[in-house]
């Protein structure tokens, strides 16, 4: 039998950054939390940060984040890592400068890392366990945003289908098993959408065993499909920013490999400077919760009629931003959107058909 112990993200806070630094075990995880990921024979997890001690973040939207240097040691010393994902949407927050500060700091400390590299070619190559004879392959992949890597400049692995997916095919031809951890799925909400669903299926068509959807900052759900794991979304493991419903509690995973595959899962809560595990009526809050949405998702069309819902509640927001609409009596989600539905239709055809999409990415790039 062999176990892996999964945490989502990482990223040392204003609340925490001493702690990381000097290295307080007892400040960051309680003795369960360390007892459960150490009993397992491999520790992976998303830094979800740059290391870095200067400022010269990027041009993007969203917060550029960043941890010193020092917060390596909490990283270490707390979570132990056999490996840590760097493929995601703030590695490259900070510019080449910020990568490359983040890999000599993990080198230094002698963390393995994946997921990103010198250039796409380096970024795409997966991360090889082995134990007792056995081969597991850990493939990491990310939405397109801000961190992606070129064929000629560092950054992360992006999840191509018309890549990616063979990727997977070949990896799972090498090993026994394959984990896919995909950085992706939106911000705080719950379920998958239909593309997200049909992205993780075919990975596990070629081959994925488990596949993980980190990012969301939330609990979400899970899927059996065909023999594999699907989970959408298992909160962060310690970033202690927001103080809310979804930044609150988490899930680690416990991949057992065992003439076949099977998770398990400790919930985790969010504590003054670090996380804890739950128990009692928190921990079946969240683990029930986990077990409706998984159930739900079971429902034709479910998926599909939770998204439109959820479109229609917070999606304004997009249009407001792409059309230069303007607030109504200043609350957030209520925007003044005036389009002719000539307007509409042209939109939908410019988001959605290919060279359109690919014009407006060229031209909005070379506007930057």
């Amino acid at each position: 039998m062999i176990t892996l112990a999964i945490g989502a993200d990482i990223y040392p806070t204003e609340c925490n950054r001493e702690h990381f630094i000097n290295g307080d075990v007892k400040k960051l995880v309680d003795d369960k939390i360390y007892s459960y990921l150490n009993e397992a024979d491999f520790r992976i997890y998303n830094l979800e940060t740059p290391l870095y001690e200067g400022c010269t973040p990027i041009k993007k939207c969203g917060p550029a984040l960043c941890a010193p240097l020092g917060t390596v040691k909490g990283i270490k010393d707390a979570f132990n890592p056999t490996v840590l994902g760097i493929c995601n949407n703030h590695i490259l927050d900070h510019g080449s400068e910020g990568f490359y500060s983040t890999t000599d700091a993990l080198d230094k400390a002698k963390i393995p890392y994946a997921g990103a590299g010198d250039n796409l070619a380096d970024a795409q190559k997966p991360y090889i366990l082995e134990k007792d004879g056995k081969k597991i392959g850990l493939y990491f992949c990310a939405e397109h945003e801000f961190s992606i890597a070129t064929e000629k400049s560092c950054g992360v692995n992006p999840f191509e289908p018309l890549d990616s997916l063979d990727h997977i095919a070949d990896l799972k031809e090498k090993c026994d098993y394959v984990i896919v951890l995909y950085h992706g799925g939106k911000e705080e909400y719950r379920y998958p959408t239909k593309n997200l669903q049909k992205r993780c299926q075919r990975m596990a068509d070629k081959g994925a065993d488990v596949v993980i959807c980190q990012h969301t900052h939330c609990v979400g759900c899970e899927e059996d499909y065909k023999g594999s794991k699907i989970i959408y979304g298992q909160g962060n493991l310690i970033f202690n920013k927001h103080n809310n419903e979804f930044w609150n509690s988490g899930l680690i995973v416990k991949v057992i490999l065992d003439d076949g595959v099977k998770c398990e899962y400790l919930p985790i809560g969010r504590s003054e400077t670090g996380i804890y595990a739950m128990d009692g009526d928190e921990a079946n809050e969240i683990t029930n919760g986990f077990k409706v949405r998984s159930e739900e998702i079971k429902e034709p069309g479910f998926i599909e009629k939770a998204f439109t819902e959820y479109a229609n509640t917070k999606g304004r927001w997009y249009i407001y931003r792409i059309t230069g609409g303007e607030t109504v009596h200043g609350k957030f989600d209520d925007y003044k959107i005036d389009l002719k539905e000539g307007d509409v239709m042209a939109l939908i055809n410019y988001i959605t058909c290919e060279p359109h999409v690919e014009l407006l990415q060229t031209v909005l790039n070379d506007l930057i």
